[in-house]
């Protein structure tokens, strides 16, 4: 039994994630080759030998269950009921997850030498995967809330090709970019397992930076209101992003006594190929185009 328990300090519960992702990333890494290979030629080419490392993963496959993890909401009374404010997942599965590299995965430090730039002076560490053959599903057979069942969840198919992080801190946080191509075959909820009218889905889901027919369509010209609704023709075209160091408008991340607070920029397009409700297909769906210069989030914390 895993139980995500957040009674602890929140500085506290803060640095166990953090402890836990860079252990499960150290493992991967570890495991994921045991012998040495040649690299190919994408590989070499991304070999500059400046000032960080470069990593490359050979077919790692991986798989993860755990029998039940609960979320509590530490503000509930649970003296008379146990299940008062949680929700629980059981069993939990990440399942034929797959990571291969054809171009190196690299972590470099830096420092922006630039008076013209908005982060001039500033130092970064940026981790990037600009090709990866990664795949993986999560699924979770049962989904209670508050001790009541309301059907099993799962995410089918998740892939990233292509993945940017760049970390900086400043005070009590952390700037940083986090720039992403993503697709996820199925994200779905099965509320009713009796049969196919209790699934809420959604099919072919492309999270990316835009799409080349973007620029064709006007919401005032009903002849072109057709572009998005034809998957087939969809082609991505750069990644979407969370933050905006280049425009000085980093995403930001701050830690108080009492909160998390953070600010996110976005920028990017999403589609889905099909919207499926109970026992009806609803076709895609397109939002192209988001801006968001500003969006705060505030945390509190107990």
């Amino acid at each position: 039994m895993t139980q995500i328990d957040n009674r602890n300090p929140l500085t506290e519960k803060i640095q166990r994630t953090c402890a836990w992702l860079l252990f499960i990333l150290v493992a991967a890494t570890a495991t994921a080759s045991g012998r040495m290979e040649a690299l190919t030629e994408n590989q070499m080419d991304d070999v500059i030998a400046q000032s960080g490392i470069g990593m490359v993963i050979d077919g790692y496959q991986f798989d993860w269950t755990a029998d039940w993890v609960t979320i509590y909401d530490t503000d509930s009374e649970r003296s008379a009921n146990p299940d008062a404010g949680t929700i629980s997942f059981c069993p939990l599965r990440l399942i034929n997850g797959r990571i291969e590299t054809d171009r190196s995965i690299s972590w470099d430090a830096y420092t922006i030498v630039d008076a013209s730039h908005p982060m001039d002076g500033r130092t970064f560490t940026t981790l990037l995967a600009p090709d990866l053959d990664q795949d993986l599903s999560l699924l979770a057979d049962n989904v209670y809330v508050c001790g009541q069942r309301i059907g099993e969840a799962g995410v089918v198919n998740f892939q990233t090709p292509e993945w940017y992080w760049t970390l900086g801190a400043h005070g009590s946080g952390v700037d940083f970019q986090y720039d992403v191509n993503l697709r996820m075959d199925r994200l779905l909820l099965a509320y009713n397992p009796s049969g196919a009218a209790g699934l809420f889905a959604v099919e072919g889901i492309s999270i990316t930076g835009g799409f080349a027919d973007m620029n064709d369509f006007d919401i005032h010209d009903s002849a072109t209101w057709d572009i998005p609704t034809d998957p087939s023709q969809w082609q991505r075209i750069g990644r979407f992003s969370i933050g905006d160091l280049d425009g000085g408008r980093p995403a930001r991340l701050d830690v108080g006594a009492s909160a998390i607070e953070m600010e996110l920029p976005i920028n990017g397009s999403i589609r889905a190929e099909n919207l499926h409700f109970g026992a009806q297909d609803f076709g895609p769906l397109a939002i192209d185009n988001i801006r968001v210069h500003h969006l705060t989030l505030l945390i509190p914390g107990n």
